[in-house]
């Protein structure tokens, strides 16, 4: 019945209006959020991102140490 009441125009704004106080009156759901497995996953991902830029990290500034810087002497 709620649907059809969009196939009548006049009905419109009472479809509407049903939907947003139906809405409103409906139970909230206190067990909202995110599960315990997606919380560890992500924390183990994020452990990894930052294993992954400290060994970048040593292998650039390695690199870095090792250029080099003398100029050349002429002869």
């Amino acid at each position: 019945m709620f649907d059809a009441m969009y196939s009548v125009p006049a009905l419109v704004p009472f479809a509407l209006l049903y939907g947003t106080v139906r809405a409103r009156l409906e139970p909230r759901d206190s067990e909202r959020g995110y599960t315990t497995e997606a919380i560890v996953i992500t924390g183990g991902l994020v452990l990894l991102a930052v294993a992954v830029l400290v060994i970048l990290y040593t292998q650039v500034k390695g690199t870095a140490n090792n250029i080099n810087t003398t100029p050349p002497t002429v002869p």
